[in-house]
């Protein structure tokens, strides 16, 4: 029923092969007699998929999101990297921040690290991919002339943008822009920003870094506060809080 009232064109995403057991296993199969994998499937995961599972995906041009950071601390297991070689459309998830290894620049890391996923390959996993299995036609996966603008940006080192990713961390993220809109920023960079790009935006400590965020920061951390001891909140594993006025330079 999901998969019918999906809208043409539009991807059906659904997590599948999930587990290391022979329930698992035949998943990719019974979504196939079920008539729902096709080009417009995306499957989430994959961890148990083995020759056979890739084959139908190949011959299905369905596509796949691996998350494996999130399979290494469920299952202690992570996906064949037969998946990354062989299915075309493969991208990279970084899943619940419960079970993963934090953000999704954390899980790039994750990948290359441990996974054996070269830069290259990670980033286009992160951008040109996953734009195509989701069907997004504004441009977006890519910095092109009249693009949608989602962007992030970092110090210029002079390196490869591919090859910066084995070593990127929230910590050098210094703006991000979606829809051409800016919704994060460093304390630096928030100082450049004209007044109206500044409106809305809030400011947070993120494990010793200042971050403006377009979000209600100080409402959210009341929120968050009001269960958990002070100081004791974390996103993405990282430990977050109001900052004092001291640690902001644009206040």
């Amino acid at each position: 029923q999901a998969h019918s009232a999906t809208p043409e064109g539009a991807p059906f995403i659904v997590h599948a092969c999930e587990g290391i057991d022979n329930l698992a296993r035949k998943e990719i199969f019974d979504l196939d007699r079920l008539r729902v994998l096709d080009p417009n499937t995306v499957l989430v995961h994959g961890l148990a998929m083995g020759d056979a599972g890739i084959a139908l995906m190949q011959e299905r041009r369905a596509s796949l999101v691996v998350c494996p950071s999130s399979n290494q601390f469920l299952f202690g297991q992570l996906p064949d990297s037969r998946l990354v070689h062989e299915i075309k459309n493969i991208s990279l998830g970084s899943d619940s921040s419960i079970t993963a290894t934090g953000d999704l620049l954390d899980e790039v890391r994750f990948a290359i690290d441990h996974y054996g996923i070269p830069p290259e390959k990670a980033y286009c996993m992160g951008t040109e991919a996953p734009a195509s299995s989701l069907r997004l036609t504004e441009g977006e996966g890519a910095i092109r002339k009249a693009g949608r603008a989602d962007l992030i940006a970092v110090r210029d080192t002079g390196d490869d943008a591919a090859a910066r990713l084995s070593a990127l961390s929230i910590a050098d993220i210094e703006l991000v822009l979606l829809g051409g809109q800016v919704q994060l920023a460093s304390d630096e960079v928030y100082g450049l920003l004209p007044l109206q790009a500044k409106q809305g935006m809030e400011c947070l400590w993120i494990n010793g870094n200042i971050r403006w965020l377009r979000a209600p920061v100080r409402l959210l951390m009341r929120e968050v506060e009001a269960v958990l001891d002070h100081n004791s909140a974390r996103l993405g594993g990282k430990q977050v809080r109001i900052p004092e006025a001291a640690e902001v330079t644009h206040a």
